[in-house]
């Protein structure tokens, strides 16, 4: 049975510095995969480069999105027909918060373990927890619609989710165990 090890990080460079000790750990680079939508803060329609197609000009014009079809495929390919559009919601709405997603497909126990143990030392944050603080902010699910962060409004966000997390340890509320989630699946 396959595994697939899926950490949350509050941007891409802290994502791909994870992907780094990743390898270093032991994990071939194939194995990991690291998404985050383009970090740009400009919405306008980027010009279309001469013999492209549409596609290619949309996806230009638009990376998120290109980003977010990625990992609708990827989670729908995990999932089959199991609804878990809440969940894969969450990852979205990180990503689009500037956050960036850094996915392990793993072959054993000792590599579910590494994989785990990195990604936790990392810094990998509790989906569910950050989905806890969007909801107390009002945040009433994904919307594909809505408009990526800017660096601004991201570094915000991370300001403001430490502080909640903060908070939370200091009134003696658990702070939550479930920063990487592990999803098994048929080969």
């Amino acid at each position: 049975m396959a595994q697939t090890v899926i950490g949350v990080f509050d941007s891409y460079d802290r994502a791909n510095e994870t992907s780094a000790a990743l390898v270093y750990a032991g994990i071939h680079i194939e194995h990991i995969d690291v998404h985050a939508r383009a970090a740009t803060t400009s919405h306008e329609l980027a010009p279309r480069e001469p013999g492209s197609t549409d596609a290619e000009a949309d996806a230009h014009a638009h990376p998120e999105r290109s980003v977010l079809e990625t990992i609708e495929h990827f989670f729908a390919n995990m999932f089959g027909p199991d609804d878990r559009s809440e969940e894969t919601g969450h990852y979205h709405e990180a990503m689009r918060r500037g956050g960036a997603l850094v996915i392990v497909e793993v072959a054993d126990e000792a590599q579910l373990q590494t994989a785990t143990t990195v990604l936790q030392r990392a810094g990998a944050i509790d989906i569910e927890q950050q989905a806890e603080h969007w909801e107390a902010d009002g945040h009433t699910g994904f919307d594909r619609a809505a408009v990526p962060f800017t660096v601004d409004e991201a570094e915000a966000e991370r300001r403001a989710f430490a502080k909640a997390q903060a908070d939370s340890v200091a009134d003696g509320r658990e702070a939550g165990n479930r920063a990487v989630r592990v999803y098994s699946r048929d080969r």
